[in-house]
């Protein structure tokens, strides 16, 4: 009886680590499916992938060389949370983010060592004015960059920047209590992102760079070609299934004519297949959005 039993919990627990190794097997094969399609998706996710791991590989040795360290200081791992922070898929989104961190960061720097004066001025009133002053410059400093974020211009354009405005100016004031040498510890800081962004920079522009205005471009085909699809449908349903329409992309130069066109016609070519409108006859229509068409069969 006790074979039998202990055969039968064998036998329950193989199946169970049959059922956890397929569990995880079909796992890791959806993962990679997923991934597979990704990549298939857009190529270039790869490609950036690849330069994020490039940059940080090359800010690497900012920290890993003798000289480069001594230099920097341990201030140089700011230059790898640079690039992690900074790197973006497009060259635009890269190069705004580097901005704003590096002058955010001279911002922030020159006001904290402001700050650190005024505490030190503080520190000859009473023994603890130091730390008092500091406490109440960071609290209103701190306070009024965090309302700055809800103001909608800020928020859209300088966001990321008022962030790391306040914690720059957080650590470099905090900090300033304790470490003797500030004004070089504030330029190891500075001296360290610029390095961080110029890495992320380089590596972004010159390998494989993705612009926006491409991406954008190619929304605005796809959205044409969805219209021109729209527009077909409707004509077949209106009886005009024998008129083959397409929209050009991309989209022709609306005729120039003497009299300005109100944005209510259908153009094939340089008249409009539903007024007739053109330059022998400027009589143009009223009734219908105005969309250049471009067809194999002349309307008119």
């Amino acid at each position: 009886m006790d074979i039998d039993h202990n055969r039968e919990i064998d036998g329950e627990m193989v199946s169970t680590i049959a059922s956890c190794g397929l569990l995880l097997h079909s796992l890791l094969a959806g993962f990679a499916r997923k991934v597979g399609g990704a990549a298939r998706e857009d190529p270039r996710r790869v490609a950036h992938s690849l330069k994020v791991g490039l940059a940080l590989a090359l800010v690497s040795a900012v920290y890993f060389v003798t000289p480069l360290f001594n230099g920097l200081g341990v201030s140089a791992i700011w230059a790898v949370l640079t690039v992690v922070v900074v790197m973006e898929f497009t060259v635009g989104a890269t190069l705004s983010k580097g901005l704003n961190r590096a002058m955010a960061t001279l911002v922030a720097g020159c006001i904290a060592v402001g700050a650190h004066q005024l505490a030190e001025l503080a520190e000859r009133c009473s023994d603890q004015g130091e730390p008092v002053m500091l406490t109440v410059l960071v609290f209103f400093v701190a306070s009024a960059a965090t309302f700055l974020r809800f103001i909608p211009e800020i928020k859209a354009k300088y966001d990321y920047g008022v962030t790391i405005f306040i914690l720059t100016f957080g650590l470099v004031a905090v900090s300033s209590y304790r470490v003797e040498e500030l004004i070089q510890l504030a330029h190891q800081r500075f001296y360290t992102i610029v390095v961080g962004v110029f890495i992320c920079l380089c590596t972004t522009v010159f390998l494989f760079p993705v612009w926006a205005g491409e991406d954008v471009h190619k929304l605005a085909s796809s959205n044409l070609d969805k219209l021109a699809q729209f527009i077909e449908v409707h004509l077949c349903q209106m009886g005009a299934s024998s008129w083959p329409v397409q929209i050009s992309t991309p989209m022709e130069p609306i005729p120039e004519v003497g009299n300005s066109l109100p944005p209510m016609c259908i153009f094939h070519g340089s008249s409009c297949f539903i007024c007739h409108h053109n330059h022998k006859n400027p009589v143009p229509c009223s009734s219908q959005p105005r969309v250049i068409l471009q067809g194999s069969k002349d309307m008119s």
